[in-house]
């Protein structure tokens, strides 16, 4: 069709063109290879807004994006794994 647009194009920089951005300035998306700001992508919860690819959450993050602000409070927090079956591979069992 002649009146037929695209609604974007996709451009990929070759990695001779690349440029100095600050770190953890934007992230890309490994599905759509976008790339988002970091502070767009947190206040999306993660969610790339062009291909609605979920990105993988902290355990932090997922509380704070779960519950109200000021709400959770972490106990045993020093609290260490045992081994009680004595369970043995190449690492250690408290060490994973």
């Amino acid at each position: 069709m002649f009146f037929k647009k695209t609604k974007y194009t996709k451009v990929k920089y070759s990695q001779q063109k690349k440029r100095d951005v600050p770190e953890k300035l934007c992230t890309a998306c490994p599905r759509c290879s976008e790339m988002i700001l970091e502070m767009d992508l947190s206040k999306n919860l993660k969610v790339c807004p062009i291909c609605d690819h979920h990105f993988k959450l902290t355990a932090e993050e997922r509380i704070r994006y779960t519950l109200d602000p000021d709400s959770f409070s972490e106990k045993d927090a020093s609290l260490v794994p045992n081994n009680p079956l004595k369970f043995t591979d190449s690492k250690p069992y408290p060490k994973r």
